[in-house]
Formats: structure tokens, sequence, C-alpha cells
């Protein structure tokens, strides 16, 4: 499998499968799929592999997401939500405990975040609410974004597919042993 394919299909994956959770009402898992994705896109697109997570994740959140979705929250805000999640399935991050980042709170379905905010009583410098749907945009957009960039920049090209040789595959065993799959559903 070429590292074209292998990036365009786990990318496409991700993002894929985060917007099913969402459609089941799978909220957590759809934010742990995406926030692992910014984590590869940032891994990805980064000149210095070595670069702290954190700094890879808000450079690409800053150059390729945020400028595709209006999110009324800072990279640092949605890295502390990621560590969050990721870490404990809650709000809650060292970030944010340390008034550094604000806590994100989520809402999703036909609700606004200005609306949850509201009723919350809660104010913009204190906390962020964040329609699920708006950051699943925001980081399908952000990945558009990265491999429009990508197709006119051959550094970053070659970063990426590089990288991407290193990725999980699940590759069908006729795949494998160079067979026509003749059975419908085999593996």
């Amino acid at each position: 499998m070429s590292n074209e394919r292998a990036l365009r299909e786990s990318i496409l994956q991700v993002a894929s499968i985060a917007e099913v959770c969402i459609h089941q009402k799978a909220l957590l898992p759809a934010l742990i799929l995406i926030y692992s994705g910014i984590d590869t896109m940032g891994w990805l697109v980064a000149d210095d592999e070595s670069a702290a997570v954190v700094d890879r994740f808000a450079s690409w959140v800053d150059k390729y997401m945020l400028g595709t979705k209006s999110l009324d929250c800072t990279s640092l805000d949605l890295y502390a939500a990621r560590c969050g999640i990721l870490h404990t399935f809650t709000a809650d991050s060292r970030l944010s405990a340390t008034g550094k980042a604000r806590p994100i709170y989520y809402v999703w379905g036909k609700v606004s975040a200005e609306d949850h905010a509201r009723v919350a009583g809660a104010t913009r410098e204190k906390c962020v609410f964040l329609r699920v749907e708006d950051l699943s945009e925001a980081f399908r957009r952000g990945v558009a974004k990265t491999v429009e960039v990508a197709t006119t920049d051959g550094a970053l090209s070659d970063r990426m597919l590089s990288k991407a040789g290193k990725f999980f595959l699940s590759i069908p065993t006729n795949e494998l042993l160079g067979r026509p799959d003749t059975q419908p559903g085999a593996p």
C-alpha cells in the first residue's frame, strides 16, 4: 500500500467515524477521535518530530484549523480540552486548572454554544462552550486545507508521506497474498 493511500485512508477513516459517532450521539468517542486526529495532523506536518506535542498540536490548529471555521477558543484551549478528554474523559486539565487555558464544555444538536453558555450563566473568560459538530467540521476543513497546501509545498508533502509510511494499517488478506477477492465479505 502506498504512503499516499495510507495517509488518505487513515485520516479519512478517523474523520468519517467521528461523524458517525456524532450522528449516533456517541460524543466522547467522537471527541477522542477528533483530538487524536488533530494530534496526528500536528505530527504529520511538524518539521521537528521531537517538538513537544503541545507545540505541534497548537501549530497545526493555528495554521490549518482555526481559520477554516469560527470557533470561540484558542489552540491552547483545544489542547487543554484534548488532555482532559484523552486522559480523564473530563474537561479538566493542568492547563485549565492553572488558568492558562479555558475548559471546554460541549454542546451538540440544534442548541447553539452561545445559547448554552447564556443559560449556564458562563462567561467567555472562564470557559468555552463548543458545538461538537463545529469542532468536527473545523477538523475536516483543517485536514482539507493541509492537503491543499501539501499539493504545492513539496517539503510538506514529502514529510507527510514519509511519516504516513509508519501508520497502522489493516490490509485485507487477499491484498497481502496478491489474490483477487473471490468471496463477498472475505477479509
